[in-house]
């Protein structure tokens, strides 16, 4: 009995770990700002759409405010937000109607990130929206 105790007080515990989330770094402000992002991925309701990103990026400033280039010019100008939503870091973008820009209007939830990626998610209950941004 003695020898299987410490199996009973320690089982539930390992079961208990492989149940959580590793801990996700929060989506910081600076994380985004001082760095051009290019658009590595988009994915529409399963569709690959990336090609219509191709020569865009992004400049996000630490004002909030989000400048869209298209070959090297400015095209449009919006606001951003690193927001904390549902126990989730969440990128709330807003640019003007311009084209394929538009898309790009969601309150992203952050999936994963590294220094050089940030891939972002647009989730409700019939669709499914993945945005991939690098840092170049």
């Amino acid at each position: 009995m003695f020898r299987a105790l410490p199996l009973l007080v320690f089982l539930p515990l390992v079961l208990a770990c492989s149940e959580t989330e590793a801990p996700q770094i929060p989506l910081s402000p600076e994380t985004l700002q001082d760095a051009r992002w290019k658009i590595e991925y988009f994915e529409d309701d399963g569709v690959d759409a990336t090609d219509d990103f191709e020569n865009w990026h992004l400049e996000f400033s630490p004002a909030g405010s989000i400048n869209a280039f298209f070959n090297e010019t400015l095209v449009a100008t919006g606001i951003w937000r690193s927001v904390r939503d549902d126990g989730k870091d969440e990128l709330w973008i807003s640019l003007p109607k311009i084209g394929e820009l538009e898309e790009l209007n969601e309150d992203w939830y952050l999936i994963e990130q590294t220094e050089t990626l940030l891939k972002l998610e647009d989730r409700g209950d019939d669709y499914l929206t993945k945005l991939h941004l690098k840092r170049i």
